[in-house]
């Protein structure tokens, strides 16, 4: 590693201790590791891929051979039949409703439309927050997963006949937990959006109408990257807000999405930064449901997207965000104007060539090893050791921790576009004690990011094995 800049000697000496533990730590485990359950890992990874028409190697022995057989099948017609867009009933008998699904009973009508992904309850509220909403891809994958593991007391599912997805699926795992799905009712979407039969009440006539106006308008004049400003006045503000001031800019660009409050701090864990997509999608439910009190929304008259929503809800919450200020961006990164101090130059110039390395001759679909080795490891990551392996293939984008467990729930998972925009942040803000990266000789992606914050907390991933995919 090139030592470019350090405003405290003892941060390098701490440095080089975190470098000698992750170095023997990765070497460790990666020694661990079978080739077999590596190559595993990637097998199916490229199977995941949505569409795709081969699959993943066999299993040639083993107590789910049968089930194995069946899998294959299945997830064949699924590739060739199954349509792209569609929606189907979800019901969760036992072993994976999340805390948070309470108060919306099943089945869950679940809607995989041409731009969106929206899931709604037995009484037609829509379900959101941090719920988990399964597509049949994801169904396909977790069947594959438990037959490689071979692990489990009995695996039993029933396919559809027509379309071959999983209609009923029983699982009995290792710990004795019983997971316990059924999936009916898939029926064909044309791809047309959100393909909710809406009936609007005469009372919201007026205002469906000029959503229809100011959608074709968006749908036709609205740029694809963009970034606004975004308020919230009332009744939408989560508690994980506190401490991010409003406004905050939402910046949606090629490769990055993400949100910086009135200070210019980052939106960072599980709050949520929506899309203009979104915005449209929840006029219309308000629309389609006609319970509101009130609905009243003002459109941009250049872009036809949502300036401010003001809408009495049925229980009388009151919804009110202003979104104001939008600006195409060209697509070419994060679009932020920084200003580096002078003595982040160097590591800014590092950057940069890094960065149009990576653009220019960095693969789209990907797989990497992830290490944190300080400062970054989320709580919910705690019996997923290190390395994790992370794959970004054509449809598809999960992790694997160094058991060859699927890494699921609220833990992020960061793309190589994050890592430049991480660091791009922090050159920007100039505030950190020390800033030192090391980037790939062949694609130019970082391989070891150590940043002493501001707050003297140390930031430290180390990412390796880089291959291409797909």
């Amino acid at each position: 590693m090139i030592y470019l800049f350090s405003q405290n000697p003892n941060h390098k000496q701490r440095k080089h201790k975190h470098k000698q533990r992750n170095e023997q730590y990765h070497k460790q485990k990666m020694n661990a590791i079978s080739s077999f359950s590596r190559l595993a890992v990637v097998a199916t990874a490229l199977v995941h891929t949505f569409k795709i028409s081969f699959v993943t190697a066999q299993v040639t022995s083993g107590p789910f051979l049968p089930q194995e057989q069946e899998l294959t099948k299945n997830k064949s017609l699924w590739l060739s039949n199954g349509p792209q867009f569609y929606k189907y009933d979800y019901t969760v008998l036992s072993g994976n409703s999340p805390p948070e699904a309470d108060g919306h009973p099943y089945p869950w009508t679940i809607v995989r439309a041409n731009g969106s992904f929206d899931g709604y309850d037995a009484q037609n509220n829509q379900i959101t927050g941090h719920i988990s909403l399964p597509t049949i891809g994801q169904f396909f994958d977790l069947i594959q997963d438990q037959i490689a593991l071979g692990t489990a007391h009995s695996i039993v599912v029933t396919y559809n006949t027509q379309y071959g997805y999983p209609m009923d699926i029983n699982i009995v795992m290792a710990d004795n937990t019983d997971y316990h799905v059924l999936n009916t009712v898939l029926v064909s979407l044309p791809g047309t959006r959100h393909n909710r039969n809406l009936v609007v009440a005469a009372q919201f006539m007026p205002q469906y109408e000029q959503w229809q106006k100011a959608k074709a308008l968006w749908t036709s004049n609205g740029p694809q990257f963009y970034k606004y400003d975004y308020t919230v006045l009332s009744g939408n503000s989560p508690p994980e807000a506190d401490g991010h001031p409003y406004p905050w800019t939402i910046v949606r660009d090629n490769g990055s999405f993400d949100g910086y409050d009135a200070q210019n701090n980052q939106i960072t864990g599980h709050i949520s930064l929506p899309t203009i997509g979104q915005f449209f999608d929840l006029i219309e439910d308000q629309l389609g449901l006609s319970t509101a009190h009130s609905i009243e929304v003002t459109y941009n008259t250049q872009y036809g997207y949502p300036m401010e929503i003001h809408i009495i809800m049925a229980d009388n919450t009151d919804y009110h965000v202003l979104n104001t200020v939008l600006v195409s961006l060209p697509g070419t990164g994060h679009n932020r104007n920084l200003e580096v101090a002078p003595q982040f130059m160097p590591q800014y110039e590092l950057w940069e060539k890094a960065k149009a390395q990576w653009t220019a001759q960095g693969p789209q679909f990907y797989q990497y090893d992830y290490v944190v080795v300080d400062g970054a490891s989320p709580p919910a990551a705690v019996g997923h050791p290190y390395p994790w392996t992370i794959l970004r293939d054509n449809g598809y984008f999960a992790g694997y921790d160094d058991k060859d467990q699927q890494i699921t729930g609220y833990i992020s998972l960061p793309t190589i576009g994050q890592f430049f925009d991480k660091i791009e942040d922090q050159l920007g803000l100039s505030t950190a004690h020390d800033i030192d990266v090391t980037y790939d000789v062949e694609y130019g992606y970082p391989t070891d990011i150590y940043i002493v914050m501001a707050d003297q907390s140390v930031y430290h991933v180390v990412n390796s094995k880089l291959t291409k995919l797909g």
